[in-house]
């Protein structure tokens, strides 16, 4: 038992999934004098490894793939215990090779010209325990992987497997460009002929998964099968024969061994989750996890003990442990997952540089390029640190960037910019950027005419809603030729939250009342702005709404405003003289634009293209869309060590 005195700090993430353990097994570990722990939030798993790291938490619960990402902290990390699911299981599960005897396979020599069921590709689904670095395992380390320059690593891989194996099965989406995903099809037909459903080849294919892999063996479509041991002990229930021939295992070394064997070969193991600790804390950090594993109070719900135990486990239970490994050597010593990451990096000089302006955007963009490659996405995303990003891509010194629509204006101006290869924006939630004049509802204007005289305010000058009113104004035939001078000569006054012309527009003057964690989403400018009609002095105010109720959350202790005081207390300012208290926006944008570097070539442009898309099917807001129950891993979009998300300006 450890010092009762000591509180050790557990590093948590809120689930907005419906499975949020913290909501109940926090509060008793704050609650309860004789516990030994207490909760600290985090917004993605990556985020509390770096709590854990600068001692603001002292353990948590991480997965394989982040297990290993943690590796580059080697020296400062531990594991203390293992979270399994079944305790006297070593490993998570085990991948193994099985073949149809009848198919003449006697050695690993005699694997060409075979024909492959493959579980297939799956969509990015972070901590399900299925990632490229072992569902492709085993082809990486069979096949002779090819590195043209003229092709994409995708399209390279799909050639390597084409050209070693006869018609075979291998569903799913295999590249995350729909369009390039029909044409690699198209092109390798092969790897989709004995599907159920060869035209479609896709995950409603009967032999699309890991059970399908293995009806796929069984129903005669295929020589070869690659799957979890636990699979094939309830797909063959211990009965080697189906309809075509008998069913052996087919070993790293070549060599068969019966369905019978109680230990077969295995190719690959992936490790359990596991606890990682600082090392200062690692003893004492699993002295108390031991303990708490056979406590007598574990009887009791309403005990710190229980809701530790709860929060630990998702589905699985802590393993008592005396031993303590780095991280390096906990990956180890799973077979194969070592060598499942080095045979993961294909075509190893093989990567897209991207721009990042600020030191904060810098440590974003070099974890999402790291814990991509802990699941074998690729290629490499190379992050460069730059203060004229801009010039670095129009002489072609980067591969692409991260363009806010802020920015737009200036870009256009000083570097022209070509036109984006992805746009960045909530696909999850479908929304955009939109600019909208909002004015108190007791001193509404009755259209955007009536707003000549008024006082203005803005978030920045030359950003996007800068120019959207100047554009808008020309659109509604007020303004003919929109320029700069026409803010001052439209209005009687105005001012920017931001101003880098205090010539054109002067900063709005304000004192910084407002909480510090107001600008962890992004929301500081914008509710600044609207603050500036609530007490600044200023009539209308052009802002995103989608935020407005937020806005005035943050505003209401700073500005002691009344309960009450809610969105209804503003009105929208509508072209074509329609007002009304809804929204209504006088122009839409994403909130930002991934650039390319000019001349780029067709192959890098939909590799760079497919790149950010599986990371965002990984990492992103689409991720949401599965019903895995865990915390997220890292937070494509979001928040960064409690700031506004420096990377993507997507809120």
């Amino acid at each position: 038992l450890t010092n009762a005195n000591v509180k050790y700090k557990i590093c948590v993430v809120m689930s907005n999934r419906g499975n949020d353990k913290t909501r109940d097994h926090c509060p008793p570990l704050s609650v309860d004098k004789s516990s030994q722990v207490e909760c600290v939030f985090a917004t993605d798993k990556l985020h509390c490894l770096r709590k854990i790291l600068n001692g603001e938490a002292d353990f948590g619960v991480f997965q394989a793939e982040e297990i290993s990402y943690a590796t580059q902290w080697n020296d400062y990390l531990s594991i203390t215990n293992e979270i399994r699911l079944f305790e006297n299981e070593k490993f998570d599960y085990n991948m193994v090779v099985l073949i149809n005897e009848d198919a003449g396979i006697k050695n690993l020599n005699d694997l060409k010209g075979k024909r492959l069921c493959h579980p297939g590709f799956y969509k990015g689904e972070p901590g399900n325990g299925w990632s490229n670095l072992i569902s492709q395992y085993f082809e990486r380390i069979i096949v002779p992987q090819k590195c043209d320059p003229q092709l994409s690593l995708i399209e390279n891989q799909l050639k390597s497997l084409s050209q070693f194996f006869d018609e075979s099965c291998k569903p799913g989406q295999w590249d995350p460009d729909p369009d390039m995903d029909n044409i690699l099809k198209a092109k390798y037909p092969n790897l989709c002929a004995n599907c159920k459903n060869p035209s479609k080849c896709n995950i409603n294919d009967q032999f699309w998964g890991r059970q399908g892999a293995l009806q796929c063996l069984s129903d005669c479509f295929g020589d070869i099968s690659w799957a979890r041991l636990s699979d094939v002990r309830i797909h063959f229930k211990g009965d080697s024969t189906n309809a075509c021939s008998k069913i052996s295992f087919l070993c790293p070394d070549g060599t068969l061994q019966s369905m019978e064997t109680p230990n077969p070969c295995i190719w690959v193991s992936r490790p359990w989750p596991a606890v990682i600790t600082r090392n200062s804390t690692s003893l004492n950090i699993q002295r108390m996890i031991n303990y708490v594993n056979t406590a007598k109070e574990l009887k009791n719900a309403t005990s710190w003990q229980w809701a530790l135990n709860n929060l630990l486990l998702y589905y699985s239970e802590p393993i008592s442990s005396n031993i303590i490994r780095s991280p390096k050597e906990y990956i180890f010593s799973a077979p194969g997952y070592i060598k499942a990451e080095e045979k993961g990096r294909l075509c190893k000089d093989r990567g897209y540089s991207m721009c990042i302006e600020t030191i904060t955007a810098l440590k974003k963009c070099q974890a999402l390029s790291d814990i991509s490659i802990s699941y074998g996405i690729q290629p490499k995303l190379n992050c460069i640190l730059s203060p004229n990003c801009g010039k670095k891509i129009k002489d072609g010194e980067v591969d692409m960037m991260v363009l806010d629509a802020d920015k737009i204006a200036f870009f256009k101006r000083n570097y022209g910019i070509s036109k984006p290869i992805l746009y960045a924006t909530s696909l999850y939630h479908h929304l955009y950027r939109k600019m909208s004049a909002i004015m108190l509802t007791t001193n509404v204007a009755g259209d955007l005419q009536q707003l000549k005289g008024k006082k203005a305010c803005f978030p920045s000058y030359d950003g996007y809603v800068w120019n959207s009113f100047l554009i808008t104004l020309k659109l509604e035939n007020i303004e003919s030729f929109p320029n700069n001078n026409t803010i001052k000569n439209f209005f009687k006054e105005s001012c920017a939250i931001l101003s880098s012309n205090q010539n054109v527009i002067a900063e709005c003057d304000f004192d910084d009342i407002l909480p510090e964690d107001s600008n962890k989403n992004g929301m500081w400018i914008e509710t600044q702005t609207l603050r500036c009609i609530i007490e600044g002095g200023g009539d209308v105010a052009f802002i995103n709404t989608l935020h407005i109720n937020q806005y005035i959350d943050i505003l209401r202790s700073p500005l002691n405003l009344p309960n009450n005081f809610d969105v209804h207390n503003f009105s929208t300012v509508c072209n074509r003289k329609n007002r009304i208290s809804v929204d209504c926006p006088l122009s839409w944008s994403y909130f930002g634009h991934i650039l390319a570097k000019p001349n780029i070539s067709s192959i890098s442009k939909n590799e760079m293209t497919s790149l950010l898309i599986n990371m965002d099917m990984t990492f992103g807001r689409r991720s949401k869309l599965n019903n895995n129950l865990l915390p997220p891993v890292f937070s494509m979009y979001g928040p960064f060590d409690d700031f506004a998300d420096p990377m993507f300006p997507v809120k």
